[in-house]
């Protein structure tokens, strides 16, 4: 019963707890766990289930059936489950879910107990000692009971001599019947041959039988003048069948709901499974042939990925990894967990992978860590990044390889962003920091570290002349940008030389620091006064 709506729900609730007056009610938040009733439900003065979750006093083998259920009843409105309960032994409850979260906020949970003990793998069967399992009749031409050994009639719950004279069609199931007579009629045309078919018989209390019957057609042999035949009740082994079935349904289901692709791979390499969700994410349909299913996947990636699958396999050990997909104009990522199929005896019989897009989340982390490394303005290294590159190259530094710290400040900067405005200085501070990129060696670090402040952190420099010689050069090419192309770039430049790996980076940064600021207090007084 799935109601298409709150009302038509709120009325399936009503019926239900008239249905049966000492059922308890429950409301469920959309996480799963109990919540206050609203009023409207707490008015109706049932009893409720005291805990966090149902799924607390559930069996845990029942949990996947009480996961289906709540996936149910989200995406359709209602659903029902049986589950065992883990406090009253052999006690199978029955769980209503109703979405009213439209009118009342809540889903609501409505549990009895059932009044039959439930084994679920053998719910059809009856104890072995209450009826044989084996049988034999025999019935004529027409299908009418001639004789029943004492095995058939308990089989089929009827009391000595009930059946004789009866018709056997008169057994059977309606959905069985048409291939019953089918059988009987193949039997009957060639003598003195058998067939077996397997049908459902119905029992005296009602109740219905799988029964395997093996028909002998010895009509033509004068030692019997019948058919014989030889019962077998496979009841329970159909419940079982059925039992398996009903799980491979809700595996089925289960791996369909999931937000995760999927990906069932054969000791040989044979794809065995997929979901929806992996065809969505990969754009590739199902495929037989794991080569086939990875298409999209980048080469490289591809590679490393059969590399891992064979390990698993090899090893019956967890693997994670990315790979890259290559299909269309956008380049995506995916996390892929390997996840072996392991017997009793520890060897891997396939691998499962659960396939994630994480193409948003890994675009969003690089973006983070780029903001957290680089000034969003020019580009270089920010304050913190450039200190730890800084420390990094210090510990580094020993004699004939030590490391040099040019600590560059803009003069007249102050004046451009009063003068031009802001635009004009940030286009400065551009140009400033291009220049020294462009100066900078390939193992130089170039970072501002606030404001007009630049510091460029050069390794592997052999002596304080060679560091000399590095701020006289990256001095040059200022003056040259500035007489090209932005007159205002001038800049004040500071050096600090060391290769004691001892020495604190503070302590390195303020020695350029100083440095600078003595550059340019010499600057100003070369520069000459005014005339008046």
């Amino acid at each position: 019963m799935h109601p298409c709506d709150d009302t038509g729900r709120w009325e399936t609730l009503l019926a239900l707890l008239a249905d049966h007056p000492i059922a308890r009610l429950n409301a469920v938040a959309e996480s799963g766990l109990f919540t206050t009733l609203p009023p409207a439900m707490a008015a109706l003065g049932r009893e409720q289930l005291v805990g966090r979750s149902g799924i607390e006093i559930i069996d845990p083998d029942d949990h996947g059936l009480a996961l289906a259920a709540w996936l149910e009843v989200l995406a359709t409105g209602a659903a029902q489950v049986d589950v065992r309960d883990i406090t009253v032994p052999d006690q199978v409850s029955r769980l209503h879910f109703l979405d009213l979260r439209d009118t009342h906020g809540v889903i609501a949970a409505l549990g009895y107990a059932l009044p039959t003990p439930a084994d679920r793998s053998a719910r059809m069967e009856r104890d072995a000692g209450e009826a044989p399992r084996l049988g034999r009749t025999c019935k004529d031409g027409l299908t009418c009971f001639t004789a029943l050994d004492e095995g058939a009639e308990a089989m089929l719950g009827y009391p000595r001599g009930a059946l004789v004279g009866s018709q056997a069609r008169e057994l059977i199931h309606p959905d069985d019947l048409e291939l019953a007579v089918s059988s009987w009629v193949e039997l009957l045309a060639r003598p003195g041959t058998h067939r077996t078919v397997r049908l459902r018989h119905r029992r005296a209390d009602g109740a219905w039988l799988w029964l395997d019957v093996t028909n002998h057609n010895l009509l033509a042999d004068p030692a019997h003048g019948c058919v014989v035949s030889d019962l077998v009740d496979v009841t329970r082994e159909m419940a079982l069948r059925e039992d398996i079935r009903a799980q491979e349904r809700l595996l089925q289901r289960l791996a369909q709901a999931l937000p995760v692709g999927l990906l069932h791979v054969s000791p040989r390499g044979d794809v065995v499974y997929t979901n929806e969700r992996l065809h969505a994410i990969l754009g590739v349909g199902a495929c037989s042939s794991l080569a086939h299913q990875l298409d999209t996947v980048d080469p490289a990636d591809r590679t490393r990925l059969s590399d891992a699958v064979t390990e698993a396999l090899a090893t019956s050990q967890d693997a994670e990894l990315q790979v890259r997909l290559t299909a269309g104009t956008a380049r995506r990522v995916c996390s892929v967990a390997l996840r072996p199929v392991v017997d009793d005896a520890g060897v891997a019989d396939g691998v499962i992978a659960c396939v994630t897009d994480v193409t948003e989340s890994t675009e969003l982390r690089a973006e983070l860590e780029h903001r957290a490394t680089y000034d969003t303005l020019t580009g270089c290294l920010n304050r913190a990044a450039l200190l730890l590159r800084l420390c990094r190259e210090l510990e580094a530094a020993r004699p004939g390889a030590g490391c040099a710290v040019l600590f560059l400040d803009l003069d007249g900067f102050k004046a451009v962003n009063d003068s031009a405005g802001h635009a004009a200085g940030d286009a400065l501070l551009r140009t400033a920091a291009a220049t020294l990129q462009a100066a900078a060696r390939r193992t130089d670090a170039v970072g501002r570290i606030g404001g007009d402040e630049f510091v460029l952190v050069c390794p592997g420099v052999g002596s304080r002349d060679d560091a000399e010689a590095l701020a006289v050069e990256l001095q040059g090419r200022l003056r040259r940008v500035a007489a090209a192309d932005a007159p205002a770039l001038r800049a004040s430049i500071g050096l600090a030389w060391v290769d004691d790996p001892a020495v604190d980076p503070d302590t390195v940064l303020a020695q350029a620091d100083a440095a600078m600021y003595r550059a340019k207090r010499t600057r100003r007084r070369a520069v000459p006064a005014p005339r008046h």
